[in-house]
């Protein structure tokens, strides 16, 4: 339902930023993706998605922190 209004985002973003343009995507693998499910095991489920992404990605996102700093 979002993709194609994100990815033209992203592609303007890109033009935009040039290579200070970082996104991070992925897609869930085990939690819901349905925005009104709010229960705990989902909840959870999130949480180690978040850790997934977070240590699948350590490399640009400490890249892109020293863009910052």
């Amino acid at each position: 339902m979002f993709g194609s209004s994100l990815d033209a985002v992203d592609y303007q973003l890109g033009e935009v930023m040039g290579d200070k343009y970082i996104r991070i995507q992925s897609q869930l693998k085990v939690a819901s993706a349905e925005i009104d499910n709010t229960t705990a095991k989902n909840i959870e489920d999130l949480k180690q998605e978040a850790l997934m992404m977070i240590s699948d990605n350590q490399r640009i996102i400490e890249e892109f922190c020293q863009m910052v700093a």
